[in-house]
């Protein structure tokens, strides 16, 4: 398989998961390390392999380009948790670490952006957060300085995993960069993949570099509070989620509303022709 992607003309980066790090790989440490010296020979580009694998430092003794790994799959690591595994990680001295616990929050997954962003030492940062919460931080990783993130090509193999043609024609993914402007949206269903469709859509053809994501909205000021790191600058709320709004915000208004964040002002949202009317009046 390796060699037929490097055939192809493509980089590739090899990954044998363990199963304790949601993979199906049950074998021990020397053929996990045998497998991944294989790949190597074959033409991989770099390893993926857990940072704490007895393979992970041998990796990197060797002179292997390897990314060290971190997954949690039942929640979020606490502040001190995050800080000593990227310690320990650092220290063994990788091509770069990731980090991919699971959102229960949106706040949860904005951590994770924090984290990919902190680049003041040591090697580069992959990470984002499983879960449906964290279906945005895949996304908008690469706007925060992750050099890659991670889609499936047929059934997800993580929480909220992203199809890649999504990633493409939905998120023009491979356009997203350090100066994207987000757009955030808070609706379900098929009115939520309409309204992202259609504002992607309309970005691409006026050449803006923004992004419309989806949003999971339980707590409007954290989302408030967030917008800046985020450069999300509008929510837009469908007519079920204006609830979830200050009161002071939903009024007797029962229409979709497009909500300012840097000034808090609203207006109805009828569309996205109308709203980028608005943003760009010239």
């Amino acid at each position: 398989m390796v060699r037929d992607i490097k055939d192809a003309g493509l980089r590739c980066l090899f990954t044998l998961r363990r199963h304790d790090h949601g993979g199906k790989f049950s074998g021990t440490n020397r053929e996990q390390m045998a497998f991944c010296l294989k790949a190597v020979s074959a033409g991989a580009d770099m390893i993926d392999v857990e940072w704490d694998s007895e393979c992970a430092g041998e990796l990197v003794t060797e002179g292997i380009p390897t990314i060290l790994s971190n997954h949690d799959f039942n929640g979020m690591p606490s502040a001190d948790e995050l800080a000593s595994v990227t310690t320990k990680m650092t220290g063994i001295g990788p091509l770069a670490i990731k980090m991919v616990p699971t959102a229960a929050c949106f706040s949860d997954a904005v951590r994770m952006l924090q984290w990919v962003s902190d680049t003041s030492t040591g090697p580069r940062r992959i990470g984002f957060a499983m879960g449906a919460a964290g279906e945005f931080s895949r996304i908008l990783t690469r706007c925060f300085g992750g050099p890659i993130t991670y889609a499936t090509f047929d059934a997800p193999v993580a929480p909220g995993q992203i199809p890649v043609d999504q990633l493409l024609t939905r998120y023009h993914a491979n356009l997203i960069d350090t100066q994207t402007r987000v757009i955030g949206v808070a609706s379900e269903g098929s009115e939520l993949e309409h309204w992202l469709d259609e504002l992607n859509q309309m970005v691409q053809e006026k050449e803006l570099n923004q992004i419309a994501i989806p949003i999971q909205l339980s707590d409007f000021a954290t989302v408030e509070s967030s917008a800046q790191f985020l450069r999300m600058d509008t929510l837009l709320v469908s007519k079920d989620k204006g609830t979830l709004l200050p009161e002071s915000m939903r009024g007797k208004n029962s229409n979709a509303l497009s909500v300012n964040l840097k000034d808090g002002s609203i207006s109805p949202y009828i569309g996205a022709a109308e709203y980028f009317r608005k943003q760009n009046p010239g």
